[in-house]
């Protein structure tokens, strides 16, 4: 599956599957939150007979993007030493991209910048 993207999602998804400069890049928790809502993933607090005001959210990809019932995923926004700066280091990056892969099949070649 192809994907065509705005380039500032497209951007997103370089760093997360470290593609050219995406390598060096550092994520943004806000930048990634928007690329995923630009993709058409609802995006809410993760509840588990909680508050849900943790720092856990859960992504549910559109119909269009699934081929299982239990596509969605939940991610913990930076929080400690990344909180201040809202930014995913590295290693979380790389844990993102494969956890993408597995779950939705995606990888380098999914995503494109469309006109």
């Amino acid at each position: 599956m192809r994907i065509g993207v705005t380039s500032e999602t497209y951007a997103v998804m370089c760093i997360i599957f470290s593609i050219g400069k995406g390598r060096k890049a550092l994520l943004r928790w806000s930048d990634f939150v928007k690329a995923m809502q630009s993709l058409g993933f609802e995006i809410a607090p993760y509840q588990n007979g909680r508050k849900g005001n943790g720092s856990r959210r859960v992504f549910t990809p559109p119909v269009s993007l699934r081929d299982k019932p239990a596509a969605s995923f939940t991610w913990d926004e930076p929080h400690g030493q990344q909180k201040g700066k809202g930014r995913f280091d590295r290693k979380a990056a790389s844990r993102l991209g494969g956890l993408l892969a597995q779950k939705y099949g995606w990888d380098a070649s999914t995503f494109f910048v469309q006109q």
